[in-house]
């Protein structure tokens, strides 16, 4: 039998070490982000797909509709698998959507960066109180022009988009945004299975 020459192993080793540091397994929290970026990317698809198609059967009156009532089933339909899917606003149109007090910190960090500094922002719980997550994924929504429609300067709304939301909304803060302005956040949170 022929021995490998002492020069080789290091050489040989390498491969190896490089195999095993390839195919370390994925933190908890690399799962989880891995797992809520597709969450939230499909959450956002749907909804944006229905509100495209409400916005050209429909108008911006069933934009409102799509957003009032179909969002909210989309989310709960998104909620599985341990990801509870969730929408929260800079401004309140829909109490349902209400910001907590940690959701209003991480909004003013989204809100400090620039437009194309986007990158998600990853909240990691104690996990000490069983409210809280132990992670949770701030995906931001900044505002396109469609967004402007609704939730543009409330001056320029049209008509029909002032009487549905004043009827849907009464107390309705959303207005008042310009094109790229932080809107809110999709977000992803873990939960118990």
């Amino acid at each position: 039998m022929k021995s490998i020459p002492r020069a080789s192993v290091p050489v040989l080793a390498l491969p190896l070490v490089l195999l095993l540091s390839c195919s370390r397994e994925e933190s908890a929290s690399e799962q989880f982000v891995r797992a809520a970026t597709a969450r939230a990317n499909t959450f956002q698809e749907t909804l944006k797909g229905e509100l495209m198609a409400a916005l050209q059967k429909g108008g911006p009156k069933s934009a409102i509709e799509v957003c009032s009532q179909r969002a909210p089933a989309i989310a709960t339909a998104a909620s599985t698998d341990g990801l509870r899917v969730r929408r929260i606003g800079t401004r309140l149109r829909n109490a349902a959507n209400a910001a907590n007090e940690r959701d209003r910190a991480i909004l003013t960090e989204l809100g400090a960066r620039t437009e194309g500094h986007d990158a998600p922002h990853l909240f990691v719980g104690t996990g000490t109180e069983q409210s809280e997550p132990q992670f949770a994924l701030y995906v931001p929504i900044r505002i396109a022009a469609a967004c402007l429609t609704c939730h543009g300067d409330k001056t320029q709304l049209p008509p029909e988009v002032t009487a549905a939301l004043q009827e849907r909304y009464p107390a309705d803060e959303a207005t008042g945004y310009a094109l790229s302005d932080l809107r809110g956040a999709v977000v992803i949170e873990q939960t118990a299975k």
